[in-house]
C-alpha cells in the first residue's frame, strides 16, 4: 500500500546519459510581425491572373445558384410555420370564445328559467279597442254567446255563398 501510494523510500535511479537526456527546447508560436511575410506570385495586373476555366466557372454559379435557393426555402418553411403558429393560435382562441359564449347563454337562459318559475305569473295583456262586452266575475259562469253566421266557415267556391251570409 505504502509503495503504490509512493511514501516509500527509496533511492531514485540513475539517469542513464544518452542524446536523450539534454533539455528539451520548448515549442512556441509565432507573434505577429516576427516573421517576414514574401509574396511568392504577384498579380498586380488583373489582366495577367489566371482565368478559371468556363466549366469551374459554371459550377461556382450553380453553387450560389443553390445556396440562393436554398436559403430562400428555409426562409419561406419559416414563415409557414409562423403562420401556421398564428392559425393554430386564432383557432383555439375562436374555440374559447365560442365555448364561453355557450356558457354564458346556458347561464342566462337557467337564470331566465328559474326567475319566471319565482316570479308569480304576469297578467294577460290586454287588447286595445272596445272592452269585451261580458265579463265573467270570479265564481260566476260567462253568460253564454249567441251563435251568428258569420261563426260559419265561408264556403266562397261554393254556389250561392253570398245567400248564406244573409241568414
Amino acid at each position: 500500500m505504502r509503495r503504490a501510494l509512493g511514501l516509500e523510500r527509496r533511492p531514485a535511479p540513475a539517469q542513464s546519459i544518452d542524446s536523450h537526456s539534454h533539455p528539451r527546447h520548448r515549442h512556441r508560436f509565432v507573434k505577429d510581425g516576427e516573421v517576414p511575410v514574401v509574396m511568392v506570385q504577384s498579380h498586380a495586373d488583373p489582366s495577367a491572373a489566371p482565368r478559371p476555366d468556363p466549366a469551374t466557372q459554371l459550377l461556382a454559379e450553380e453553387r450560389a445558384a443553390r445556396e440562393r435557393s436554398e436559403r430562400a426555402l428555409a426562409a419561406a418553411q419559416a414563415t409557414i410555420r409562423d403562420l401556421q403558429t398564428k392559425l393554430a393560435h386564432v383557432t383555439l382562441a375562436r374555440d374559447e370564445a365560442a365555448a364561453a359564449l355557450q356558457t354564458m347563454t346556458e347561464e342566462r337562459l337557467a337564470a331566465e328559467r328559474a326567475a319566471a318559475a319565482a316570479a308569480p305569473p304576469a297578467p294577460a295583456p290586454r287588447r286595445r279597442g272596445r272592452p269585451p262586452k261580458h265579463q265573467a266575475v270570479e265564481g260566476t259562469a260567462a253568460p253564454p254567446r249567441r251563435s251568428t253566421s258569420l261563426d260559419k266557415p265561408v264556403q266562397w267556391w261554393r254556389r250561392g255563398w253570398r245567400e248564406s251570409l244573409a241568414d
